[in-house]
Parts: C-alpha cells; structure tokens; sequence
C-alpha cells in the first residue's frame, strides 16, 4: 500500500556555559507556592505567549524526567516545529497541537506569537552596547527551512504562511534521491548550529514516499558578564544520585548574582551579555532532586525566579558537556498529541487537499537531538528535532552565601528580555 511522507525537522543550538555553587549561609524566607497551570483550562486568558510557551516546556519537562541520565534539551524549539505542524493543522489534530502548546484555540495567532518572538530575540545582540566585541559576547541567531517535494501539491497559502512569518526558506526536494536529500538537510543544519548538529537526519529515516522536511534552528553562545579565572578552576568530587563520586574540573567564584534560597533548594542566576541567564536550581539534599523536580515543575520555576535577589555568592560548579539524542513520540502523545500519529485521524488538511488522496499525512517519528558546552567564558549549545509525516542595583553589605554545584542539579537558559525558556535540562553527572 502507498503512502507519502512528510518530515518536519526543527533545530536548536547554543553555546558553551560555565559553573555553579558555603562560609556561613543566610537562609531567604521560603516562599509562597504557586501552582503552575498543568493544563490549559488553568492558563489565565490573559497568560502572554512566553507564559503560554514556559508552561509547555515545563510540562514536557514533568513528562520527561528521568532520574538514571542527564536531560538537555530545546523547549523552544520544540515548541517551535509544533508551532509549524499546527498551521497547517485541522479539526482535532489541530485542537491537540493547541492544548499541547498551551493555547486555548488553535489559528493564525499561535504562528504569529512565534513571528512576534521569533524577531524579538534575533534582536538580542543589539542589547549589547555599541563598540564592544558582539559575536564573541553573544550569537543568537534563528532560521527556519522547509523541504516539500518537488511533485506533491501543498496549497501555495501554508508555504508562503512559512515564509511570510517565519522567514523559512523553501528547497524543493526530489525523495527519490533520498541521500541526496539527506546530506543537504544535514549540511544545512549543520551550517545553523556551527557544526554541533551535523547529523539530525540519519540513514533510512527518509525514503522515497518523504513528501516534506520542515526544519526551525536556533544558536545561541553567550559570554558570562562574570567569566570564571581558569587559573581557579580545580579538580573535586561531584556526588551522583548513587553516591558515587566523580573527579571532575570546577570552576569558582565569588560575586554578586541574583540569588534565592529556601528550605529545599538554592538558585542562581549567571548573567550573559544580552540579557540572557543561566538558571541553576540546586537541592539542599542531593536526595531529594525528584521532590525539587516536582516543585520546579510544578509553580516553583515562576515562584524562585520572581524571588531572586541580588547576593554575594560564592560559587562552585563544574564544567561539563552533555550531547543527548531523545524520540519524542510518547512524551507528545502523553502531553496530549496522539492524533498526530494516527493514519486514520492525523488532519493535516491546512497544507493539502485531503480529497484528492486515499491516505493522509501523519507523523511518523519526532527525534530531538541537543549539544551543551560550560566553560570558564560562557555556554555553548546546539539542539535539533525531527518530525517525520507519512501519507497516511546596589544593595546593602550582606553575608555572602555559597553555591556548591557538586551534586545532580537543575537548569535553563532564558532570554531574560522575552521571558522565554531557550533551553533546559538536568545534570546528573559531568
């Protein structure tokens, strides 16, 4: 039987980061918990498109945890490709992509919230004052591609819906040369994330029934306002959640940051150049990381953040990277898109005429592939996600307080400007 294929593949990439972190400890009065909207009947009507994208990205990460590995992934990236799949989405499928995204309606307004964001941070280098070194202190950079083939006929509107919003450029494509194909998405992604990504698209994942690859990059390196002294770095333990011990390089430090501490965890905020941070959220008790998870999930992400203040902090934490590579097929149909991959009930009518065909379009396989890199500089990152459819101020004088990042811990990378969550993940061991 005879079915076509579409392939929508999004990519992500960042750049290298650095370290986190005890003479006497000021602990900051807890908190109140807030609750953060799990489903989107919860969602404030008036909720802004980065709380609406925050609480997707904090609900893949609920649905995501594990606590055997390290996690590193693009929300927004993710999110993004959705984004792209829901335009040209239709009845139930599309009500799923929505809700999925944390949208009460499916429509034209999800896209253009993402246009909207989408120019908002290829904007962030010119937060950086003017005759300073910008593409070394910060390069965050968007684009968007996509690959129909050459002989199917998408309407003309969803493409150019594409171009027009999202700035994607159009390759036409001829699936019958499948490697061919292949090598130009991966070279083209690689190109978009300065080679952290160069293979997204492996062997036998298209074949000559592949009808579109749709592909969303995002790069980001940042410099620390704040750069970790190499000559401080030293070796030490990292504690894993099995209490073994690792030697390890950390880096320290100790300066100002925003800071916020309660009865179960510590967080810091390391500031890039550009306004952007890395958020790192620490549990007092390395025992306790799926409690921390749950809360951070679960309200304590808006709550933390919004009550970091500015302390003097010194700092522990260690270098690391991490490359992960996850098939995002349950952890959707779990967040509620299970349409999307169903033959019989997939609705992808917004980018072709379903009358004219036998079989539909749905999605085949969603793999999200992500690069981390923490230094003494900065942060470098890289992720990418394939989605492929078959046819069927000054303070007064406080005690410093010390941040020692030597057990499993928390993390994002947020564009402090828009609000958004760019990246995130979990460190269990470097």
């Amino acid at each position: 039987m005879k079915k076509w294929v579409l392939m929508i593949s999004m990519i992500a990439a960042a750049s290298s980061w650095v370290a986190f972190s005890a003479p006497a400890r000021e602990a900051a009065p807890p908190a109140e918990k807030i609750t953060l909207p799990q489903g989107v009947s919860s969602i404030p009507k008036s909720a802004t498109p980065s709380y609406k994208n925050n609480a997707f990205a904090l609900n893949l990460l609920k649905a995501g945890w594990n606590d055997t590995e390290n996690i590193f992934l693009s929300p927004y990236s993710i999110a993004t490709a959705l984004a792209m799949l829901e335009s040209g989405a239709r009845g139930e499928t599309a009500q799923e992509l929505a809700h999925v995204l944390c949208w009460e309606k499916p429509g034209k307004p999800i896209l253009e919230a993402f246009s909207e964001t989408q120019k908002e941070l290829q904007k962030a280098p010119k937060r950086i004052r003017p005759l300073r070194n910008t593409e070394e202190m910060l390069s965050l950079s968007l684009a968007n591609s996509l690959w129909p083939s050459e002989s199917f006929p998408f309407y003309p509107d969803y493409i150019d819906s594409m171009k027009k919003q999202l700035d994607a450029e159009i390759h036409l494509s001829d699936y019958q040369k499948t490697e061919e194909v292949r090598t130009r998405i991966n070279d083209w992604t690689a190109e978009h994330t300065r080679d952290k990504i160069k293979d997204l698209i492996q062997p036998g994942v298209l074949d000559p029934i592949t009808r579109m690859v749709l592909v969303n990059a995002i790069y980001f390196k940042g410099q620390w306002i704040h750069t970790f002294d190499k000559s401080a770095t030293a070796e030490d333990e990292f504690i894993t959640c099995d209490g073994s011990r690792k030697k390890v390089p950390f880096m320290n430090k100790l300066e100002t940051y925003p800071y916020y501490e309660d009865s179960e965890l510590q967080v810091l905020s390391l500031p890039y150049h550009g306004n952007l941070s890395m958020k790192i959220f620490l549990p007092k008790d390395a025992k306790k990381l799926a409690e921390v998870k749950k809360s951070f999930c679960e309200g304590g992400f808006q709550t933390w953040t919004k009550a970091m203040k500015q302390r003097s902090v010194k700092v522990k934490m260690p270098k690391f990277k991490m490359e992960k590579r996850l098939d995002l097929n349950d952890l959707l149909t779990q967040l509620g898109a299970g349409s999307i991959f169903s033959e019989q009930k997939a609705n992808f009518g917004g980018m072709y005429n379903r009358a004219n065909f036998l079989f539909n379009l749905y999605v085949s396989k969603v793999i999200h592939q992500a690069f981390i890199d923490v230094d003494e500089m900065g942060t470098e990152a890289a992720a990418a996600t394939a989605i492929v459819m078959k046819m069927t101020s000054a303070l007064p004088p406080q005690a410093e307080v010390s941040f020692v990042a030597d057990h499993p811990f928390l993390f994002v990378l947020q564009d402090d400007v828009t609000g958004y969550i760019l990246f995130a993940g979990q460190m269990l061991q470097p």
